[in-house]
């Protein structure tokens, strides 16, 4: 708009703008436009584990998630947080997984997955509902293609999508755990919330040390 009107004086006085002038009209731009300016907001979750160490933020962007860090990092003056990163690279391991048939005996496959070729056209394949022990699936995984998104179960507790990030999505508590948030008598809001967070961060804290360990543990800083 500045400029627009840079140019529109320009034009009707037939001469060049001074730098002073350009100044005072960014200004006055700026107090007129101020207060019709719309902000926008958005609320993400987040937790900090101080006893393991992690930060635990609600969202499927890494991007919304480094945007967070950052905002702590302004209100605390520093925070050391790195994203998650295992020995054994989770493409690989899930790979195996589904190739071989054969995952840890507290892991199940669920009905989800993506695979992609490492070639340069990167060609991808997405299943949704989908029976994942099927030849058709073995066909594209002996033709090269990796596994990057993988749906799971672990021990009848969470049911989610692993990436090959490690980022955990779409999150669901099974029954086994949505039974005791069930079972509980809050009175409020409030306190239903408190119960339902001691019991996703309690169930989180063994998640998250099971997933790097299944991984081959958290690779040296």
């Amino acid at each position: 708009m500045l400029q627009e009107k840079i140019q529109e004086i320009e034009l009707r006085e037939a001469r060049k703008l001074a730098k002073k002038e350009r100044t005072a009209l960014k200004d006055e731009l700026i107090f007129d436009l101020l207060p019709k300016a719309f902000t926008f907001s958005r609320k993400y979750y987040a937790y900090i584990d101080t006893q393991n160490g992690w930060i635990v933020v609600d969202c499927s962007s890494a991007k919304v998630a480094e945007d967070l860090l950052s905002l702590l990092r302004k209100c605390l003056g520093s925070l050391p947080a790195v994203p998650i990163n295992t020995v054994n690279k989770p493409s690989l391991v899930m790979t195996e997984w589904l190739n071989q048939q054969t995952l840890p005996g507290d892991i199940q496959l669920e009905d989800e997955c993506e695979l992609r070729s490492v070639e340069e056209n990167a060609a991808s394949v997405r299943c949704k509902r989908h029976e994942l022990i099927v030849p058709e699936i073995k066909n594209h995984l002996d033709s090269g293609k990796v596994v990057i998104k993988l749906a799971l179960n672990w021990a009848d507790r969470l049911s989610f999508v692993l990436d090959e990030q490690l980022a955990v999505k779409r999150l669901r508590y099974l029954d086994l755990i949505q039974e005791q948030s069930d079972g509980i008598n809050a009175e409020t809001e409030a306190e239903q919330f408190d119960a339902d967070f001691a019991i996703m961060t309690a169930e989180f804290s063994g998640f998250i040390a099971r997933l790097t360990e299944l991984f081959g543990g958290l690779q040296a800083v």
